[in-house]
């Protein structure tokens, strides 16, 4: 079975893209569904929720809720907490229960904003795909929901900097501290961005995009606001144990590809002449690929791709892929939290 995990864990579902990419946001996130989904996220996924964590609250959705369809006592719960946490917005994300209840979002939107007086959002997310579709549909809806036509000014939009597809908090000020020299205004969706940022992004100069998950938001902003667009560049740290790399050895770097490919062409600017290629479990975008890189479906692809490629001197990825093999001389560990969680992770 192409899809069967035998030695890898479950990769991080749509929901907690939902969460991870607007947890830095000024805005009250609710994850609805019962304790086993809830859990992955705030114990696996979140590597960052320490720093928000008064905004994003899990219903924990009882089985008797489940069986009666009680949607009151958690929509007048969601209006009392949202009295006591400061927030712009709402985003509620859904999970295999609320989908399997048939759980009404436009009925959950239209009350909650009645009653709070605050824009929400409703995701119908079911846990059924992986991490990055979680992030291109909520950063979509972002855009619909704020984006208005605005006086153009000297200012970048950062996209798609979030913690799952592998930025860390030195990645994002590397980032912003490159871009204040060009432009007067540098915003951060993933750093406390609220409604005046999100009802601005369209006076921006041009949007950065920090991984595959805000493709289709920066070509919709482009198409219907003229905003261009480029993909984000900044001097990444080096691998640690790259000083063991022969220059003309082959690499693989596996990864979420924005990163992955500033990766390799800083390899190549270092001198690296050696056959450099990229794959990912998670969505690649076709026009950044390079022969050799390759999208992976599951752990039986990784094998079958290995093996077409006659393994690599070297290989970077996720500690969970060294039992796979496929390398001859080194293994370099650079965790993937969307792969396996917080627990390999060291950052």
């Amino acid at each position: 079975m192409k899809n069967l995990f035998k030695r890898l864990p479950t990769f991080s579902a749509d929901y907690s893209g939902v969460c991870n990419a607007i947890q830095h946001m000024r805005c009250l996130i609710i994850l609805h569904g019962q304790g086993g989904c809830i859990g992955g996220v705030s114990t696996c996924d979140d590597f960052e929720k320490e720093k928000n964590e008064e905004r994003i609250l899990f219903t924990k959705i009882s089985e008797i809720d489940t069986v009666t369809g009680n949607d009151r006592k958690i929509l007048n719960q969601i209006v009392l907490d949202s009295q006591e946490i400061e927030h712009d917005f709402i985003v509620i994300a859904g999970s295999p229960i609320p989908m399997l209840i048939g759980t009404d979002w436009k009925a959950w939107v239209r009350e909650l904003e009645e009653a709070t007086g605050k824009p929400v959002i409703a995701m119908n997310t079911k846990g059924f795909l992986t991490y990055e579709e979680g992030e291109k549909a909520v950063f979509l809806e972002l855009e619909k929901k704020f984006s208005k036509p605005v006086k153009k000014e000297n200012r970048v939009n950062i996209i798609g900097d979030t913690c799952l597809s592998g930025w860390t908090e030195d990645r994002r000020t590397n980032l912003k501290s490159n871009l204040q020299r060009q432009y007067d205004k540098v915003i951060s969706w993933n750093d406390n961005a609220g409604i005046e940022e999100l009802q601005k992004m369209c006076s921006a100069s041009i949007n950065i995009v920090a991984s595959v998950s805000a493709l289709p938001t920066v070509r919709k902003l482009e198409e219907d606001y003229g905003v261009p667009y480029m993909i984000a560049e900044e001097e990444l740290k080096e691998i640690k144990g790259m000083g063991v790399f022969n220059k003309t050895g082959s690499i693989l770097l596996v990864g979420e590809q924005v990163i992955m490919n500033q990766y390799r062409k800083q390899f190549r600017k270092n001198g690296y002449t050696g056959r450099i290629s990229v794959c990912n479990f998670f969505e690649m975008n076709l026009e950044w690929m390079e022969e050799g890189d390759c999208r992976l479906e599951g752990e039986d692809d990784y094998i079958k791709y290995l093996k077409e490629q006659d393994g690599y001197e070297y290989i970077v990825g996720d500690p969970l892929l060294e039992q796979f093999g496929g390398y001859q001389k080194e293994f370099i560990n650079v965790p993937q939290i969307a792969l396996s969680g917080r627990l390999l992770n060291d950052r």
